[in-house]
């Protein structure tokens, strides 16, 4: 398995494996449990490691060894997204949106952009204790696309394809 962290540049190269992006809420300090950890252990855990994943977080920060850097470059982070996320072949949108801390503003116009530009490339998770997802689950429902309750049903479905 191959993890591409948002403080890395990524290549322009050709991905000889399934490219995942992994969007969703982020926290925003190390205090807040985000949710990429458990999605990557989960796929090593079923096996799905001959993929690579576009993970939208500094690496230190995601291993927890550092909070964000106060000199964060938010235009850099932008940058970083939109290659990635063009570069994936499938984007993975888990919805586990907590107010106040995982909000997720920034996936919403991720989510809708890509809804519709590739919407065969999204596989939207969106846990049952979620927040403000209504909206989400309505559209999707409306264009008869899967809604995944869980990491593993999106884990499976990214295996089976």
């Amino acid at each position: 398995m191959q993890l591409l962290f948002s403080d890395k540049e990524i290549e322009d190269i050709e991905f000889p494996n399934k490219t995942i992006f992994l969007a969703g809420p982020s926290p925003r300090d190390s205090k807040t449990k985000g949710w990429r950890q458990e999605f990557i252990e989960k796929m090593r855990e079923l096996g799905l490691n001959d993929v690579s994943v576009f993970i939208p977080e500094p690496q230190d920060f995601f291993e927890g060894t550092k909070d964000l850097d106060p000199n964060f470059s938010y235009s850099n982070q932008i940058e970083w997204e939109h290659k990635g996320l063009e570069m994936a072949k499938y984007r993975v949108f888990y919805l586990a949106r907590k107010l106040p801390d995982m909000m997720g503003l920034t996936t919403n116009i991720e989510f809708g952009y890509w809804f519709h530009k590739a919407p065969n490339s999204l596989l939207v998770g969106i846990p049952k204790d979620s927040d403000k997802n209504r909206y989400i689950e309505y559209i999707m429902k409306k264009q008869g696309l899967s809604i995944y309750r869980n990491m593993q049903e999106i884990i499976e479905k990214l295996r089976a394809i």
